[in-house]
């Protein structure tokens, strides 16, 4: 070391130790473990002075901060040095000692020193500015005192103070800040930039503003705004506001605006004269209004109309009580269609609680009211379909008893007709009870055929040619004021259908349309075919009273007639409508009232016609009414009908009650059975097995089957058999020997 004049000074180290020694300034050098290795008097005085210091009768130099200071300031001790030997970087802070006349605030420096024999060691140098800041006491309180949070951070990144404020907002008090750097209460992705900003800081004139979150001594993070000003020391003041909250609001503020922005729904906002201000992008969309257009216009329900419209008059009150209104309301639309919309509108209210504004959505149900409509109509049809198949099983479970009833009724009313003089009230009578019976069971073929269960065989039929055999028919069914018209296309491609269900569907459309015109008209049956030969329609129209509108839609449903009470059944339609769709068909109505009504049965045509075969028997050749015939039947009087007719016809009749009964009688019998008449379904022993049973011992035996079931399954068994032929009760007495007759004839040819 030598001088300005290159005059050689004292030895270094002693010139060092009599400065320390003789210095006010605080000196001292710690190791790395905290234990004083060398204090100056003026650090011992420091000692002496301190509030409960150490005994001095010890010597300093061997202590450790743990022997000398309150805990407060030791932990604040070991902070600094730790910070110092890790970093290698001098620390300089203001600190706060306790002092017998009072506090004392001393400026100090620590520094790390080489490394000597391996060890880490640090130095420092403290000087009492206490008469400095006690000039700057009013000032501090008046930090201490302001309400905003503020803390002061020196040159090297270390918070050194912060206000009570500070502590109350953020949780960190001064003895938890000791020796901590800014950076370490800034959330990670901030601390770069926070550094960034203190440094710009420490060397602007003015303020320098940072944002950034905050981790309060809880945990929680707080997103504040941090005001930078230079101290003299080169160290910053920042003081603190939170904007957690504000920040909160801005984002929800952007939220509903993007949401408003891009609702499906159409919505607006009106001020509190319901003046539109705002509309966002689907208004045009649904209302296909131009954003340009509606703002600025006041909206209906504010509107004068609303004094003279009872609908508007009637929501402006809601609003105004309940403060909100739901509703519907039908508008054109530019594309020409128009639009279902449902408004909801909701007062909102202001800073002093008044409405402020208005908020109205509007949604498009347009298509959510025709699914509706189109969920009800299929429920409807469900609903319908369950009607049927209830009824299907109504019909079947009660056609075979009410059948047998019928036959044995209408079979003694013939016999009785037959043996009663001519022109006698008792054969008038007997007529009447067959009359009536065969009406009876037309109910009960309506009620089969529109429940899908009443057989048919399907053939080749011209429409034309069965009306025109209908002629006479329906001539008789209408009445005397009734012109009946036929307008007949010929040729006409046929249908494939069972002729009789053809004939139902004919006479139950003109029986309806003759008893729509109860002051007589014209009833005119039509058939045509289109011009590419794939359909055939049948019209029936009437000129009669018409049909209501609203009825139109129940015109085919079961039991449904409009018709006053006793005036119809109501299967009339729905049987004609089921035969249609069982074709593959459709049905359908026009009416107008006062001016008449027109079916329309449209079908598919055949794609072939086949050729009629010739009748198995020509009328010249009727058999002789004789032979050998086994009847079964389990219902008595049905049985004795039967009987009693073949036996009058000169039948040898052997009869049973069941199958186990005709098979024994059959065993016993040493003559041939020319002919067996089953019902279907017998207890014990049904029809099909005792025919297969009796042909074991007569092979070829012809079978004529009888029954009122519908049972598909059981018929088909029955029409399975080779040279067997079924007949639907009820059955007359003529039918039953017309078909025996036929079977034995063609039985006879076949064995000649």
């Amino acid at each position: 070391m030598v001088s300005r004049d290159d005059a050689p000074l004292p030895d270094p180290s002693m010139v060092a130790r009599h400065l320390l020694e003789h210095t006010s300034a605080v000196a001292f050098v710690k190791d790395a473990a905290g234990r004083y290795l060398f204090v100056n008097p003026a650090f011992e005085a420091l000692v002496q002075q301190t509030i409960g210091g150490p005994d001095t009768a010890d010597p300093i130099a061997s202590q450790t901060d743990s022997g000398l200071w309150s805990s407060e300031v030791r932990d604040h001790f070991r902070a600094v040095d730790a910070m110092v030997l890790r970093e290698g970087s001098a620390v300089t802070g203001l600190l706060k000692l306790p002092h017998a006349d009072g506090d004392h605030y001393w400026l100090a420096d620590k520094v790390a020193l080489p490394a000597w024999d391996g060890g880490a060691w640090l130095g420092g140098v403290a000087i009492d500015v206490t008469p400095m800041v006690q000039r700057d006491r009013t000032l501090w309180g008046v930090l201490e005192a302001v309400i905003d949070p503020m803390l002061t951070v020196d040159r090297n990144g270390i918070v050194t103070w912060v206000n009570p404020a500070f502590t109350r907002e953020l949780g960190w008090g001064e003895a938890d800040l000791a020796g901590r750097a800014f950076a370490e209460l800034v959330a990670p992705q901030d601390a770069g930039y926070a550094g960034a900003v203190l440094q710009q800081a420490a060397g602007a004139k003015d303020a320098t503003v940072w944002q950034g979150t905050l981790l309060a001594r809880s945990g929680t993070a707080r997103f504040v705004e941090v005001s930078f000003c230079q101290l003299a020391d080169d160290g910053v003041v920042g003081v603190v506001t939170d904007l957690t909250e504000r920040r909160r609001t801005e984002t929800q503020q952007r939220l509903f605006a993007e949401v408003f922005a891009r609702a499906g729904q159409a919505m607006a906002v009106l001020d509190a004269t319901g003046t539109t201000i705002a509309v966002n992008a689907a208004w045009e969309t649904v209302t296909g209004i131009a954003p340009a257009a509606e703002v600025g216009r006041t909206a209906a329900l504010f509107g004068p109309d609303r004094r003279s419209d009872p609908a508007l008059r009637a929501a402006f009150l809601a609003l105004a009580e309940n403060g909100q209104w739901q509703g519907e309301r039908e508008i054109p639309h530019p594309d020409g269609a128009a639009r279902l919309l449902h408004m909801a509108v909701s007062a909102v209210p202001g800073d002093d609680g008044a409405t402020g504004h208005y908020l109205v959505v509007y949604s498009d149900i347009t298509e959510r009211r025709r699914h509706l409509g189109e969920r009800q109509r299929l429920e409807s049809q469900l609903q319908q379909a369950q009607k049927l198949e209830s009824l299907g099983r109504l019909a079947g479970g009660v056609a075979h008893d009410f059948n047998n009833l019928l036959t044995a009724i209408a079979g003694h009313a013939d016999m009785i007709d037959m043996d009663a003089a001519q022109g006698s009230a008792t054969r008038d009578s007997a007529r009447t009870i067959g009359d009536a019976c065969r009406r009876a069971g037309s109910v009960v073929r309506q009620l089969l055929a529109f429940a899908r269960q009443l057989p048919g065989e399907a053939v080749a039929v011209d429409l034309s040619a069965a009306v025109r055999a209908m002629q006479r028919m329906l001539a008789r069914t209408v009445r005397a004021d009734i012109d009946l018209q036929l307008d007949l296309q010929t040729p006409l491609p046929a249908v494939v259908a069972d002729p009789g269900h053809v004939d139902q569907v004919l006479l139950n459309l003109v029986v309806n349309a003759a008893e729509a015109m109860p002051s007589g008209g014209i009833l005119t049956v039509r058939t045509r075919g289109d011009e590419d030969e794939a359909s055939v329609v049948l019209l029936v129209e009437d000129t009669g009273v018409g049909i209501e509108p609203d009825q139109l839609a129940h015109i085919f449903e079961p039991f449904w007639s409009t018709k006053q009470a006793g005036g119809g059944t109501g299967l009339g339609l729905a049987t004609v409508h089921g035969i249609v769709a069982r074709l593959g068909g459709r049905i359908d109505v026009t009416s107008r009232i006062g001016v008449g009504t027109r079916f329309t049965v449209t079908l598919p045509a055949a794609d072939s016609v086949p050729s009629p075969e010739p009748p198995a028997d020509a009328p010249g050749l009727r058999p002789a009414l004789h032979g050998r015939v086994l009847f079964v039947e389990d219902d008595g009087a049905v049985r004795r009908v039967g009987v009693r007719a073949l036996m009058r016809a000169g039948y040898a009749v052997r009869e049973a009650a069941d199958g186990l009964a005709a098979k024994a009688l059959a065993l016993a019998d040493s003559e041939r059975c020319e002919l067996l008449v089953s019902d279907l379904v017998m207890p014990r022993l049904g029809g099909v097995d005792l025919a297969i049973s009796l042909r074991a011992r007569w092979p070829g035996l012809p079978v004529l089957f009888v029954t009122g079931h519908t049972d598909v399954d059981v018929i088909d068994a029955a029409l399975s058999l080779a040279g067997a032929r079924l007949m639907q009760k009820p059955y007359s007495p003529r039918a039953l020997l017309d078909a025996v007759d036929e079977m034995l004839a063609a039985a006879r040819r076949r064995s000649a």
